[in-house]
């Protein structure tokens, strides 16, 4: 399946959704590029209602950005050590954080 199916099967094709999906990461620090590689990825696939944004290191230089789109949805990604395999995902909902930080 093509990552723009899953995507969609994941948000639903609706129109009223506004999605955000940020790529957090170093491209100079090999697997940290990870997210941007996806963000670069998902560039190719024009999906509407959705808003990319490869944050790199910098997510709140996006504030602004994120607060006049005004997302229905926001998807952050960004790679991380949490005792899965290689190229395993994990979906943690926010009020499961204690910080959010790169």
């Amino acid at each position: 399946m093509k990552l723009k199916d899953e995507l969609l099967e994941f948000w639903g094709d609706t129109l009223d959704r506004k999605i955000i999906v940020m790529g957090l990461g170093s491209d100079i620090r090999g697997d940290d590029a990870a997210a941007l590689k996806i963000i670069d990825r998902l560039e190719e696939e024009n999906l509407k209602g959705v808003y990319l944004i490869r944050a790199e290191t910098r997510p709140e230089n996006f504030t602004e950005n994120i607060r006049r789109f005004n997302p229905t949805h926001m998807l952050i990604l960004h790679a991380s050590s949490w005792g899965g395999e290689a190229g395993d995902t994990l979906f943690v909902p926010l009020e499961e954080h204690n910080e959010i930080s790169t």
